[in-house]
């Protein structure tokens, strides 16, 4: 059995020093000081960790403060009696903090609901104060699985998953938390923040095996209470603390079959090469090491749709990869991976004002229609050609990542057709070239505060969305954007159009990015024309969302 990670659903585990305290700086914590600085140049952060229901202090929090240009390296501190921390000799710089403590929500400073939290700028010799957390309580979700002879199934995947809706409209879903069944049938699903949840029994997880014998039956993936479909689910509300017991969920059981081939690869070196096999899904691929010759085999596998993915890695060059689409229904399937049977996507990008432009920093992304299948993106060189290699067949919008605050992608054209607001179909062993994808810098910024009362509104999530239903469909349009402490907020970026503007609380389900949102709240919108390199100044008012 080999355990791998998938990209959509691992967690990042931060390196952390050691924390240290002192009479002078409770739940003090030290980050590594350049000798080049004076000391007088450090600056300080200090606040507390409270409980959110009661406003007592939390002792023994965990605090850590992370760079934000180096988001894999941080220090941590621990709260005293009193719920407070400090950080000394901090080199001036943009952060990021989070405090986690058993029995509570992990939190990053400033996020609320679904929202990302904000970093904390400072200044040479700062001290930076009240930085304070308020940590709700964690829920918990309990209950069994049984087959359908009402026995205990041992041993079964479960997850939790939230539902979320991605920029353009798309529901998303996230595995928040995972564990098993005992003896018993039964889960405990623990550390779950307030909001509604679904309730998954079986799939296939990150757990993937080759080459090694598996249980001749399996249970597919069902919902609570026993739903096959997503859609047909019932979902799971918990609030902060709560124990939400007695949710159990009836499997049925199926045969398992076999997927098993081979790696085929004809190009290359002549060196030592490393084969890699597994499964494509949403998020990116679950892969295992295959064998020296390219073999390979998958048992335990329910009925279903699935798409291989096959690596071929050497000493020198790229890794090198090919796809197959297989149905596994009542028998062993047998496929071959032929390294190279993917599509390529070709191009260069242009200024629509043929001024000159540093495109380097920029990534053209394919994302699929189907929201379980795997996007693929390339960058963008510094003179504006781009490549998107080792793309699985099907159909893809094309997008422009990185540097939103400069430009916006206006215009797709791929052999003399327009797929601006369209996808791309690629077949395998597909080359698209010619593509020209034109840039405009055109964009704008929108300023304002938001205030109710006469006072201002921090952590408030301003939305500006497209008046335009086509436009919404495309993410870039929609901008996102909290207020900080004085209520004032700065969108960059902004693409010439009509907008709604909108205030509110963060949505752990972030709501406003469905595609129906606008015209339910609309009597609470803000409407605006953003025009090119116009300054668009707005004063908003928090309203709760329909």
């Amino acid at each position: 059995m080999l355990r791998i990670f998938l990209a959509g659903f691992c967690f990042l585990l931060l390196p952390v020093s050691s924390s240290s305290s002192s009479e002078e700086a409770p739940g003090a914590g030290q980050t590594a000081r350049p000798s080049t600085l004076p000391r007088e140049q450090f600056a300080r952060l200090s606040g507390r960790v409270l409980r959110a229901d009661t406003e007592q202090p939390l002792s023994k929090a965990v605090v850590t403060l992370i760079p934000a240009a180096q988001p894999v390296q941080g220090v941590s501190a621990r709260t005293d009696s009193a719920g407070r921390f400090q950080f000394d000799d901090v080199v001036p710089g943009t952060y990021r903090l989070r405090a986690q403590r058993n029995g509570f929500v992990t939190q990053a400073y400033g996020q609320r609901g679904g929202s990302p939290g904000v970093n904390v700028t400072v200044n040479n010799g700062q001290r930076v104060e009240k930085l304070d957390f308020r940590l709700p309580r964690a829920g918990v979700i309990t209950g069994a699985v049984f087959d359908e002879d009402m026995e205990p199934v041992e041993g079964l995947l479960i997850h939790a998953i939230r539902l979320r809706f991605a920029k353009g409209g798309r529901l998303e879903t996230s595995v928040v938390r995972t564990t098993q069944t005992d003896d018993a049938g039964e889960y405990r699903l623990p550390s779950l923040s307030p909001g509604f949840y679904l309730v998954q029994a079986g799939g296939r997880g990150n757990t993937v095996s080759i080459n090694l014998q598996a249980p001749p039956v399996s249970f597919g993936t069902t919902f609570y209470p026993d739903a096959v479909l997503r859609e047909e689910a019932s979902r799971v509300q918990v609030g902060a603390g709560d124990v939400v017991r007695g949710i159990d969920i009836r499997v049925r059981s199926s045969g398992t079959f076999t997927i098993s081939g081979v790696i085929v690869d004809g190009g290359g070196g002549a060196g030592a090469k490393r084969y890699s096999v597994g499964f494509a899904m949403r998020g990116g691929t679950a892969t295992a090491q295959a064998q020296p010759d390219g073999s390979f085999a998958f048992h335990g596998i329910a009925a279903g749709d699935y798409t291989l993915v096959g690596s071929v890695s050497e000493e020198t060059g790229p890794t090198r990869r090919g796809y197959v689409h297989t149905k596994v229904t009542d028998s062993d399937v047998r496929v071959a991976i032929e390294i190279g049977r993917t599509a390529e996507l070709h191009g260069e990008t242009q200024m629509d004002d043929g001024g000159p432009f540093k495109f380097d920093g920029l990534r053209v992304e394919l994302t699929p229609d189907n929201p379980e299948a795997v996007s693929v993106a390339g960058s963008v060189e510094e003179g504006g050609a781009f490549r998107v290699r080792s793309i699985p067949a099907g159909s893809y919008a094309l997008q422009l990542n990185g540097r939103e605050e400069d430009v916006y992608l206006k215009n797709v054209r791929c052999a003399g057709e327009n797929y601006t607001a369209k996808p791309v179909t690629l077949a395998f062993d597909e080359r698209v070239t010619g593509c020209v994808l034109t840039l405009s810098r055109d964009v704008s910024v929108v300023v304002g505060t938001v205030m109710q009362d006469g006072k201002p509104v921090d952590g408030i999530m301003v939305v500006l969305v497209p008046d335009s239903q086509e436009r919404r469909q495309n993410p870039r349009h929609t901008m996102t954007v909290q207020t900080d402490e004085r209520g004032l907020f700065q969108v960059k970026g902004v693409i010439p159009g009509d907008y709604l503007a909108f205030a509110v609380l963060p949505l752990d389900d972030a709501a406003y990015f469905d595609q129906g949102f606008p015209e339910r709240n609309r009597d609470n919108a803000t409407f605006f024309t953003a025009k090119p390199h116009e300054p668009t100044n707005l004063s908003l008012r928090p309203t709760t969302p329909r």
